[in-house]
């Protein structure tokens, strides 16, 4: 699987995704259905052609537990919120906070 993900070729990824299907057909028939029915998600971005560095930032959720996480920070003390306008504001100010951080 991570040299699928490593590929740059949605094409040759999906037929290298396609034969770890095969071999999971014979070990395990749930695996094999599992990775058969998400197999259009999984290589969704080869398909983008998103470059491999910012790839491996989109593989896992670690970037969005991340801003939610500074969004819980920067946001904890406020008690009332006026209007959605207020909380799109200090969202904003959470996410150029965690921006910082990570530049």
């Amino acid at each position: 699987m991570l040299a699928v993900y490593k590929m740059t070729s949605y094409t040759d990824a999906k037929a290298a995704l396609g034969s770890i299907v095969r071999e999971l057909e014979r070990l395990n028939l749930d695996a094999a259905k599992s990775l058969q029915e998400e197999l259009k998600e999984t290589l969704t971005l080869h398909r983008l052609e998103i470059p491999l560095l910012l790839r491996t930032s989109f593989s896992s959720t670690n970037l969005i537990e991340s801003a939610f996480s500074r969004g819980r920070s920067v946001m904890r003390n406020v008690k009332r919120w006026m209007n959605s306008g207020q909380k799109h504001r200090w969202i904003a100010t959470a996410l150029l906070e965690a921006e910082k951080k990570v530049a």
